[in-house]
């Protein structure tokens, strides 16, 4: 169908609700008149439909997706102007400038998906990470009096773990509190490394109203995660083992 440009364009905006009155009243009797018009019209909507249920909005997707950086992978792309009404017309059959602008929108959109995969911290990776870097503490407290004390000030909870034959308390350690969040923890969360026998286990120690973390696929099959609540305060426990050893060995220390 060879529709002129600037009819196109009126038609598109009218199915997108962007013509303004006067011209909406101009075109509206324009189709009352012209069969020809309103088959067009009828065209416009169909694939108007079809590319809603083909282009769905991505909500799932938490992407940095302004107009501007879209504005400016389309220019750095196509030399030629948008001129038609933008919503989901890039997948218009015929249209040679509104096809380059899908396949760099679609190119954008999962470069940027990509980078959010690569960045976000998961399971496999927090644990992974600490067992490469040879699993040192940052800081490590002297005496259970001191442990109490650290715990008392970060969750106040006055926790105490022991070490025994079966496992040992390493010490805390950090991750970049801005990351939690991709585990289902918050900024105040604290890590404790530990072991059960060789295996090094991770302990995530939070407030109780975190949802915690999930076990990603490369975990998935050789890491598992168990959780508890020791007074108020909640354990992820991230281990090779099936049973959380180590979380077993804390207690809320009474004076």
């Amino acid at each position: 169908m060879n529709m002129q440009e600037d009819q196109l364009q009126q038609l598109i905006a009218y199915v997108e609700g962007q013509l303004p009155p006067d011209r909406r009243a101009e075109l509206e009797a324009r189709l009352a008149t012209s069969q020809t018009l309103r088959q067009q019209l009828e065209t416009i909507r169909q694939m108007d439909r079809s590319l809603t249920r083909q282009f769905p909005a991505p909500a799932a997707v938490n992407l940095d997706f302004t107009a501007a950086r879209v504005r400016a992978a389309v220019a750095h792309s196509s030399p030629e102007p948008v001129k038609l009404p933008w919503r989901r017309w890039a997948g218009l059959a015929g249209l040679a400038t509104a096809a380059s602008v899908l396949v760099v929108l679609a190119v954008f959109v999962h470069s940027e998906y990509q980078k959010q995969r690569a960045n976000r911290l998961t399971v496999s990776r927090l644990y992974d990470g600490l067992v490469r870097a040879g699993f040192q503490p940052t800081y490590v407290c002297k005496d259970d009096a001191e442990f109490i004390d650290y715990s008392n000030k970060s969750f106040g909870v006055p926790l105490l773990a022991r070490s025994d034959a079966a496992v040992t308390i390493i010490g805390w350690t950090y991750d970049n509190p801005a990351r939690y969040k991709d585990l289902g923890i918050s900024g105040e969360a604290k890590i404790i490394l530990a072991k059960a026998g060789e295996m090094p286990v991770l302990l995530l120690l939070d407030r109780n109203d975190v949802p915690g973390p999930k076990v990603d696929s490369a975990a998935r099959g050789r890491l598992r995660v168990f959780q508890s609540n020791i007074g108020g305060v909640r354990i992820f426990e991230i281990t090779p083992l099936t049973e959380p050893l180590v979380t077993r060995r804390f207690t809320v220390s009474h004076p």
